[in-house]
């Protein structure tokens, strides 16, 4: 796995361009187990129709 190093606050100038941190989906085995972890097993997080009626994809 390689180590990102992020720049120092204090290196940053306005202007400077960032390198976006590029992440895979997260699957729903880590879905589950974050809602399990947090306590928070809201459906719009985990019920792909109720999520689409608020308007997410």
């Amino acid at each position: 796995m390689a180590t990102v190093t992020a720049p120092k606050f204090a290196d940053v100038k306005v202007g400077d361009t960032l390198k976006s941190l590029v992440l895979p989906p997260i699957s729903r085995h880590q879905l589950a187990l974050y809602c399990g972890g947090s306590g928070d097993h809201n459906p719009i997080h985990v019920d792909i129709d109720f999520a689409k009626k608020f308007g997410f994809k």
